[in-house]
């Protein structure tokens, strides 16, 4: 189709991104061709090389935002709106913002969202949520505004790092007074565990700092300082 005509391959590859919208390999391809196609109807950069990572700027300008992630399928981002603190979502084909949340500005409610991770089935949103009193939540909510849901309250800060393929667990760190703590989060119950309390010189905060599952759910991996007053 793209050696016949440009607008075959166009509706081809949007055919493709509906038909297959739960195999993320697939649909990334496709949006990667199609925006290489057409690369004046998005912001997206593609590297064209099929045979290596694709690198992509998905949004760009002083409304970004890097608290969220993109869903498993490729097709929104999860950010804070920072002009009221609520949760909302980015299309990224079509460019809309839709906000999960409605607290009401800043000058009617302090509170406001913080970092959000989509669930495997790209469903429901795992969140931060900073109440009114400095106590935080962990949330959930399903990325169409319904099914609001307190999973874990803490008096400290506490966010969310990875979700489990299964959607059964989720990946909490939690800072604590001189120490931070690696928690697993039971979806069901909102039960936590705590599988490894580090130094407080150890955060996984730090620039690239990360945690997640390993795909088989039975291990995780972690960055943290190995030791005081290091920088990596």
């Amino acid at each position: 189709y793209e050696r016949l005509a440009k607008d075959k391959a166009q509706q081809a590859y949007q055919r493709v991104i509906k038909q297959f919208a739960e195999q993320q390999q697939i649909v990334a391809e496709a949006r990667a061709r199609l925006s290489a196609l057409n690369p004046s109807s998005s912001n997206l950069v593609v590297n064209k090389a099929h045979n290596g990572p694709t690198v992509r700027q998905i949004w760009a300008g002083p409304d970004a935002d890097g608290m969220g992630q993109p869903s498993p399928d490729g097709r929104f981002l999860s950010f804070v709106d920072w002009s009221t603190g609520d949760l909302a979502i980015r299309d990224l084909s079509t460019g809309e913002n839709r906000r999960l949340t409605n607290k009401g500005s800043y000058l009617q409610s302090k509170e406001e969202a913080g970092e959000s991770i989509f669930s495997p089935d790209g469903k429901r949103l795992a969140y931060l949520w900073l109440n009114k009193d400095d106590s935080y939540d962990l949330r959930l909510i399903g990325v169409d505004g319904t099914g609001l849901r307190i999973l874990y309250k803490s008096k400290s800060y506490a966010w969310p790092q990875d979700w489990s393929q299964d959607g059964k667990y989720i990946l909490l760190e939690a800072v604590q007074a001189q120490a931070h703590q690696i928690l697993l989060l039971s979806v069901a119950d909102g039960s936590a565990r705590v599988l490894k309390t580090l130094p407080s010189f150890a955060p996984t905060i730090f620039p690239g700092g990360k945690m997640m599952f390993s795909p088989d759910g039975r291990s995780i991996v972690y960055s943290a300082r190995s030791r005081e007053g290091a920088k990596e």
